[in-house]
């Protein structure tokens, strides 16, 4: 059977949304073909810019940065789930009853990523996108750890991993002070067909980065 890949990231530019309060991007042309025979540009950003992951350290002192992890921690098998709420908390029950109605998983610790799609992501580039999405509950998120053994991520469709105008960012710290990264702002997961996929999300490399924007994809 062919395989599908599937591109599960924002393209990043000068007038992308960003989280309120953060600086937009700036892509500065700093040689061109014309004039110097190559061109390449100056990027000046946030680390937490578009689709991407954050590390331990984003939340946890002296946590891990995302280049103290082996590159494997970034490739494994997800498992989509697809719980369309328009604002508020996705519950524990609600996340049950999802792997119980579809019968999806055999082995639970086959699965290395649990990726959310609420289908938030059509508001991506208005304001809308950091409104009153909806988001694990902090039981939810707990259930999912306790579950998936082997769980390296989780990954969502919206701006964060905790309610827009948190303050204690309670779903962060929970999984993150157990080295499980966070990805956000996942990009078309309405083209996934399938519930279980492979997932690849490789992050920029760089020193002590507490977050870096990825290259996600999704492999049927």
């Amino acid at each position: 059977m062919k395989q599908k890949i599937y591109d599960l990231t924002y393209t990043i530019h000068e007038n992308m949304a960003v989280y309120p309060g953060t600086e937009k991007p700036i892509i500065y042309e700093a040689y061109n073909i014309e004039k110097w025979g190559f061109e390449e540009k100056k990027l000046t950003m946030y680390s937490h810019t578009g689709t991407h992951m954050d590390a331990p350290a984003h939340m946890v002192q002296g946590g891990k940065h995302l280049e103290d992890f082996d590159s494997s921690k970034f490739v494994g098998k997800a498992v989509l789930i697809t719980i369309k709420k328009e604002s508020g908390k996705i519950t524990e029950e609600e996340v049950i009853k999802y792997f119980n109605e579809y019968k999806i998983i055999n082995d639970y610790t086959e699965i290395e990523f649990v990726i959310l799609y609420t289908g938030w992501g059509k508001h991506w580039g208005s304001e809308t996108y950091f409104g009153e999405y909806s988001s694990l509950s902090l039981e939810a998120v707990k259930w999912i750890k306790n579950k998936f053994k082997n769980l390296k991520g989780i990954g969502v469709d919206t701006i964060s991993v905790d309610p827009m105008g948190s303050h204690n960012f309670e779903n962060h710290h929970e999984l993150l002070k157990d080295d499980i990264v966070i990805i956000e702002n996942i990009a078309n997961l309405n083209k996934i067909d399938e519930r279980i996929f492979e997932f690849m999300c490789l992050p920029v490399k760089f020193e002590n980065s507490d977050g870096a924007p990825v290259r996600a994809i999704g492999i049927v």
